[in-house]
């Protein structure tokens, strides 16, 4: 037994060494520990912290707290440790400074503890003063009792919170100085008023106790309607307190005692009352007055009350018929929606829920013409009114012209000049018809914009609306209206040309230009550029010009104005005469001093034409980036000029022009990246920076190309005509300008179509764009008149034997036209009059005809029919007619009469309408058993390409003996 005891008491010590990996004479060392004692500034001990050591190389914590004595102590393993106290609670809140040993602030200034085996180190500091705080109580207004519980909130350079101790003492210590709002909310278990304030938190503790005052309860009952809404508004206040509802009972809660209005309004479900005042009033000057008292629940009884209703019925006037879906609107005198209904398949309509007073009804839709009129509506009341809606009418209007059409657009004008509405004509011939429906009855004027050789103006040719014909609307009504447009000559029209400058001379570009007529109507936009920018075909008579940036880089550099006032009425009249053009040069006025700076320059290269029309774009260094100031244009000699620049650091880019489409692909001046790689430009005020760039061969992206030409008619630019290059995996469609010219950018290399839309004319050509060693290609377009083609018709359907002939009128006068018809699209021989008789030979074929039209200086052009099948001829013929007696042994002969030439004739006799077996020549010898028959006969005729015909002859008397 003793040695069983002793084998254990073994085993139990090898283990320990195994486990503890110590020598056995390491139970006699002594414990290795950090002590010490914490005090505050005026040596009392501190118990209510915590202490924490923390080892610099594992991380690892322990944490302990002082004992009543304010000494601490803990057993650690040996290595190098960080010391530190804190609060119980909240490491936000503390109440002492110098948190870390051995007294400083932070985790960083800490002084590095080292604990060897065996060692015990003493680490007792003393902590810092209570940093600025705020402090107070919080009692019960009533009771004079604390409130425990309540919250405490601050909001300012630290945002916490706290509780009120069972004392009603709350305290917040530790913190930033600065401005805070102070809150204090109810306990959970609490019914108190919000208190709050604001402090100023400095140095040492701000005291601010609450005298916390109990809330009220409201309880309504609003009788049969449960779907309300109630809402509390303390008297002299304009906030509101919404209130729960909940069956037919509201319970307002925790509100603050005081003076209220209640508004009670209807919700979803209550349809025909309208929002009350407590008890009964329509506004809140009629409202009474609830007191709600402290720890009180005031009841009261409240309810809706049943509003005003228009009713009647929609109809149109003159027929009464019902205008179903028509709306009816009502508003109060001071122009505020207050209901509204629409009409049903009767016509009849319904608003409820309005107000006592005056209310203006409005209607309108469903093809009707808007009404108003006024009723007077009583709570609690129907006030009867029947609405009668004019119908509204329309415009058809069919716009033609001598030349083509296509582009312009048709305004129509109220009789106050107010747009109404806009069409844009899009058939490419000399006539089209828009519409302008859902008009109301009444007076309107029409207008049309003009090109270089439409003219523009208004209806019946006038220059100004004074002199315009107007067109009436009638109710219910199509009016077609015919507006023939004139053709722009000198003896009709004149032009304006424009070229403005800014204060020093310099050419404005980029700016936009508007003309306006005498009337104010818009008659003209384009764009400023180095050339004087023209606006053709314009009727005699004054127009002014207003002037405006179009782009960002503009927007500091010129001033948005009229030219030569402040409005259309003081601006400068500019008068036009038939025949001639006047040239305006206004100087606009600059939004920059005139001590801004200016950069002019030329870009040389060996393919110089491709950059007129570029722009080159100053950009102004800003703290990280760059922003644009100006834009120049360059001309045919690669010369540019960017003016009104304030003072600073620039950058330059070439950039191509926004009116043409990317022919020349963007670059920095002086650089091989972006503009922070580019040369800087620095501008002083007043000062003129010159710059001369030779550009690098290789400016626009690889194996693209640009494509610039003009287009002319007569030898004359040709502004406005629509340019489509087709190339072979994309398609460009640009605009010429008011010069004539467009470019365009695409793949290179490859053979490319052109088409020029323009006036009356469409011309297509065919020319190779070349890659990227000649960037550029050229192709001058020279355009000639195309004739005005309608398409012919056949006067009839055709068939063989009748005459058809060829319908077609609307040619340009003067024009010369010939024939062709064609037997499924070929040629007939010498069918080339204006009629064609079909021959067999057509019977099922289709048949057109094409009409070609000649005439001096426009190109040839040719229309065909719509394809029409030949049918079936119709034989004429006459009624036979039999000669002979009708005796036995007499020969009776039918006498065919006049058949279609070359008919065929066949023949076929019958006894009593019974036929003859064999009785088929053209007479016929009467024997025994045809005694007592009539005779009759049946001529049938046919011919190729003809419906055969058959036409039978009266019967003889009967055949004697």
């Amino acid at each position: 037994m003793r040695f069983q005891f002793r084998f254990v008491g073994a085993l139990i010590a090898v283990v320990a060494l195994v486990f503890t990996g110590l020598p056995a004479q390491a139970a006699e060392i002594a414990p290795t520990r950090i002590t010490g004692v914490l005090t505050n500034i005026d040596g009392d001990v501190v118990r209510n912290v915590t202490v924490r050591f923390e080892n610099v190389d594992t991380g690892r914590v322990s944490d302990t707290s002082p004992d009543v004595d304010g000494r601490f102590g803990s057993t650690l393993p040996a290595g190098d440790y960080r010391v530190s106290a804190s609060s119980h609670q909240d490491p936000a809140r503390e109440a002492y400074g110098a948190l870390w040993y051995p007294g400083v602030g932070t985790a960083g200034e800490a002084q590095i503890v080292s604990l060897t085996e065996g060692r015990t180190v003493d680490t007792s500091w003393q902590l810092g003063a209570v940093g600025p705080g705020v402090t107070g109580i919080v009692t019960d207004a009533l009771t004079g009792q604390p409130v425990a519980g309540a919250s405490v909130s601050l909001d300012g350079p630290l945002r916490t919170w706290e509780t009120t101790n069972r004392d009603g003492r709350y305290r917040f210590s530790m913190l930033p100085p600065g401005e805070y709002d102070v809150r204090v909310d109810s306990p959970s278990d609490g019914d108190y008023v919000v208190a709050t304030t604001s402090l100023t938190v400095s140095e040492g503790f701000t005291t601010w106790s609450v005298s916390a005052e109990p809330t009220g309860t409201l309880r309504v009952t609003t009788g049969r309607y449960s779907s309300v809404r109630a809402d509390l508004i303390p008297v002299g206040e304009e906030r509101e307190i919404h209130a729960p509802t909940g069956s037919n009972v509201v319970n307002a809660e925790d509100l603050p005692p005081g003076d209220y209005h209640l508004r009670i309004s209807p919700e979803r479900g209550v349809h025909d009352f309208v929002e009350t005042w407590w008890p009964a009033g329509e506004t809140r000057a009629d409202a009474g007055i609830i007191t709600i008292r402290s720890r009180q629940t005031t009841e009261i009884t409240a309810d809706l009350v049943r509003g005003g209703v228009v009713e009647g019925r929609v109809v149109s006037a003159g027929t009464s018929a019902p205008v179903a879906g028509a709306y009816v609107t009502a508003y109060t005198s001071a122009g505020v929606e207050a209901g509204w209904a629409q009409a049903d398949g009767d016509g009849r309509y319904r608003i409820l829920a309005l107000r006592s007073g005056e209310y203006r009804i409005t209607s309108s839709g469903n093809g009707h013409s808007r009404l108003s009129t006024t009723a007077r509506v009583q709570l609690g009341e129907t006030t009867p009114l029947d609405i009668a809606l004019s119908p509204r009418g329309a415009l058809s209007v069919t716009v033609s012209a001598d030349e083509m059409i296509v582009g312009r657009t048709v305004s129509l004008y109220d009789g106050d000049l107010k747009l109404i509405a806009k069409r844009q004509l899009s058939e490419r011939g000399l006539s089209e018809t828009v519409t302008f429906d859902d008009l109301d009855a009444g007076e309107y004027f029409l207008g049309a914009d003009g090109s270089s050789d439409i003219l523009g103006g208004w209806y019946d040719g006038a220059s100004t609306s004074a002199g315009a014909r107007t067109v009436t609307v009638v109710p219910g009504e199509v009016t077609p209206v015919d507006y023939r447009l004139s053709v722009a000559t000198a003896a009709n029209s004149g032009s304006i040309s424009v070229a403005a400058v800014g204060p020093r001379g310099e050419p404005v570009t980029g700016s936009a230009v508007w003309l306006y007529d005498a009337d104010g109507v818009v008659r003209g936009r384009d764009l400023l550029q180095v050339d004087p920018v023209t606006f053709p075909a314009l009727p005699p008579g004054d127009y002014r010009l207003r002037f405006a940036d179009s782009t960002s880089e503009h927007r500091y550099r010129y001033t948005t104005t009229w030219w030569g006032g402040s409005d259309l009425a003081d601006a400068i009249l500019i008068h036009v005469d038939a025949g001639k053009t006047t040239a305006v040069r206004p100087t606009l006025a600059r939004t920059l001093p005139s001590e801004s700076a200016t950069i002019v320059g030329t870009l040389s290269s060996k393919l110089p034409e491709l950059f007129e029309g570029a722009r080159v774009i100053a950009w102004a260094e800003t703290r990280n980036s760059v922003a644009r100031a100006g834009t120049g244009i360059v001309d045919a000699k690669g010369r540019f000029q960017i003016v009104g620049l304030l003072p600073g650091r620039y950058h330059l880019q070439m950039d191509d022009h926004p009116r043409w489409t990317d022919g020349v692909a963007p670059v920095w001046l002086a650089s091989e990246g972006d503009w922070r790689t580019s040369r800087v430009f620095t501008l002083a005020e007043g000062q003129t920076v010159r710059v001369d760039e030779k550009m690098p061969d290789e400016t626009d992206q690889p194996n693209h190309a640009t494509l610039r030409g003009i287009v002319r008619e007569s030898g004359a630019p040709v502004p406005g005509a629509v340019v489509t290059v087709r190339g072979r995996t994309e398609t460009v469609t640009v605009r010429t300008d008011s010069s004539g010219r467009f470019e365009a950018w695409l793949e290179g290399g490859h053979k490319t179509t052109v088409e020029v839309a323009a006036r009356t004319t469409t011309v297509k050509y065919s020319t190779q764009v070349t890659g990227v060693n000649r960037r550029i290609s050229t192709l001058d377009v020279a355009l000639t008149r195309v004739l005005a083609t309608p398409t012919p018709t056949l006067s009839a359907a055709p068939t063989v034997g009748r005459s058809v002939t060829a319908r077609t009128t609307g040619w340009t006068s003067g024009t010369t036209v010939t024939y062709q018809w064609r037997r499924n699209g070929k040629p007939i021989a010498s069918a080339t009059k204006s009629s064609y008789t079909p021959v067999a030979a057509d019977r099922g074929a289709k048949l057109t005809v094409t009409v070609t039209g000649k005439k001096a200086g426009y190109a040839t052009a040719s229309r065909t029919s719509a394809a029409k099948a030949v049918g079936y001829g119709t034989l004429t013929s006459s009624t036979p007619r039999i000669t002979g007696a009708t005796a036995r042994g007499k020969t009776l002969t039918v006498q065919p009469g006049a058949w279609t030439r070359g008919t065929s004739l066949t023949y076929q006799w019958y006894a009593d309408g019974v036929r003859i077996k064999g009785a088929t020549r053209s007479s016929l010898t009467l024997t025994s058993g045809l005694v007592g028959d009539k005779i009759s006969v049946k001529v049938t005729g046919s011919k190729s390409g003809y419906a055969t015909h058959s036409r039978s002859s009266a019967a003889t008397a009967r055949v004697r003996r």
